[in-house]
């Protein structure tokens, strides 16, 4: 069992820490862009759930959705953040 498993991490919590961690290395712009991109779409689908019960299918559909809408360069650039989960 590993440490995610033990502690029954949210995709939040984890997701906030990433971006604590990495906020350091970027410019003040890239923050908010980043930052925005987390709360308008990866919490609310993701957040209050346990980081080992989101699977790659239900990341592909969230992309994919996120992609129908026209938000084709979102859809991208979310992709990049989530990463974090694995």
């Amino acid at each position: 069992m590993n440490l995610l498993e033990e502690k029954k991490i949210t995709f939040g919590t984890l997701a906030r820490e990433w971006f604590d961690n990495k906020k350091t290395s970027w410019s003040e712009r890239h923050i908010e862009t980043v930052e925005q991109r987390i709360k308008t779409y990866v919490i609310p689908a993701f957040g209050n759930r346990a980081v080992q019960e989101i699977t790659t299918p239900e990341i592909f559909k969230f992309l994919l959705e996120i992609q129908q809408t026209g938000k084709i360069e979102t859809a991208h650039r979310i992709k990049q953040i989530l990463p974090i989960y694995g």
